[in-house]
């Protein structure tokens, strides 16, 4: 039989024994979809990948045991051993280039549905924004900064700490005109800036009842798997 002859019988869907030997192979359709499999120094090209077993041999439970399976999170942690609660970003919001590398994460806290911002090394809970305060000292917060968007709404679960009080940016606010007499920046070091009284755009705000995240933590915050 000619090359070309056997060549036309090895293309087919079902590949018999004079093709590679041993009995029939099965060919899968086109369009099935590709396995995944790993490739490179070390391993079986032809094995599948094992998406649920890390590299490093451990079994799935091993990364969460307390859930019995994978998967797990990032929690941020004080001192004392304390959460401060669930990691959602490095970074802040900072109009600073490069903010990602800095102190500053964001934290959800769960039985509080608050996310704040916080530092770190010294565990110092930031403003979502530049805050905006009724009296020259700063005393008593009345917004945060609405930025230049005029029909933007205020974020849900916004919190921070003042004077030992959590506050948080009354979800899904509108911008207004809010009389204040004082600033103080979103950042660590920030200082009460006085200032004659005028009306801002900003997301007005409201002490948080019920439950809040705790009023002071032991710096500094780690991170930690589980």
């Amino acid at each position: 039989m000619r090359a070309a002859s056997i060549y036309g019988l090895c293309v087919g869907l079902t590949l018999w024994a004079a093709c590679g030997g041993g009995g029939p192979v099965t060919v899968a359709p086109a369009d099935a979809p590709a396995e995944l499999s790993e490739a490179g120094a070390g391993h079986d090209a032809a094995r599948p990948v094992d998406l649920a077993t890390p590299r490093d041999g451990r079994a799935p439970q091993d990364w969460n045991p307390g859930a019995g399976g994978v998967g797990g999170g990032i929690f941020v942690v004080d001192a004392s051993g304390k959460d401060v609660g669930y990691l959602v970003r490095r970074g802040s919001d900072e109009s600073t280039a490069g903010r990602s590398i800095y102190d500053t994460v964001t934290v959800f806290h769960p039985a509080s549905g608050l996310f704040f911002d916080i530092t770190m090394t010294e565990a110092i809970p930031l403003l979502p924004a530049t805050g905006f305060f009724s009296g020259a000292g700063c005393a008593t917060p009345v917004g945060i900064s609405a930025g230049g968007c005029a029909t933007c709404r205020a974020g849900h679960g916004l919190g921070f700490l003042h004077e030992g009080v959590w506050w948080r940016v009354v979800s899904g606010a509108a911008r207004e005109q809010i009389a204040n007499a004082a600033t103080r920046p979103a950042t660590a070091d920030g200082s009460c800036v006085p200032h004659s009284s005028s009306n801002s755009p900003a997301f007005p705000v409201e002490t948080v009842t019920g439950t809040t995240p705790p009023t002071s933590f032991a710096a500094p915050l780690r991170f930690q798997w589980r």
